[in-house]
């Protein structure tokens, strides 16, 4: 390696083996600095040319050419940008971890994040006192208003046997032998025994 060098420019035998990974080690930290300025793909092409040419130099570096082609599909593909963002939002939660351990443990918060049949479907069980519920065939079929009904009813519980019927009154009937409780703007609440 680098016979070039003067003998006491050179590297002892033992740190050889492990120079072209902490060149590449070194190369990642540079990475990390000019990230943002320059973006990952500019910063995937570099590494591909480093490593054709360190196989162009020494032929048996293959580990070394395995390891910059693997960071090239992770800096080019996004995954960097995602462990960043999770990261962050990890960070947040932790320093906020009070609040949302409140807002998780109280019935009915985040009203206004759901979709108006939701809330209505929420009043409604409320004005009722219901415990429990059961959803029609087209809230069944909305996944988006099922889960969210589902979500800010809590801790009422969904069940088949329920005899309180949430349905979209504008879309649907009313059922023989039920009878209309109470009613929003889209939704209906019945008494079906």
């Amino acid at each position: 390696m680098a016979s070039w060098l003067p003998r006491e420019l050179r590297l002892k035998p033992c740190f050889r083996h492990w120079t072209p990974y902490l060149l590449l080690g070194g190369l990642w930290g540079a990475w990390l600095v000019v990230h943002f300025r320059f973006g990952p793909k500019v910063i995937g092409v570099f590494f591909v040319g480093l490593a054709l040419a360190l196989v162009l130099l020494h032929r048996h570096r293959k580990p070394l050419l395995m390891a910059s082609l693997a960071a090239v599909i992770l800096l080019t593909t996004g995954v960097v940008d995602t462990w960043a963002a999770l990261r962050d939002s990890t960070l947040n939660l932790a320093m906020d971890i009070k609040d949302l351990v409140i807002v998780i443990n109280t019935p009915g918060s985040g009203l206004d994040a759901v979709p108006q049949e939701a809330r209505q479907a929420a009043e409604l069980l409320t004005e009722a006192d219901a415990t429990t519920y059961r959803l029609s065939p087209a809230l069944m079929d909305n996944a988006l208003f099922q889960q969210r009904i589902i979500e800010i009813t809590w801790p009422r519980r969904l069940e088949r046997t329920s005899p309180y019927w949430l349905y979209l009154h504008q879309s649907e009937t009313l059922p023989a032998g039920c009878t209309l409780m109470a009613q929003r703007e889209h939704v209906a609440l019945a008494h079906c025994p």
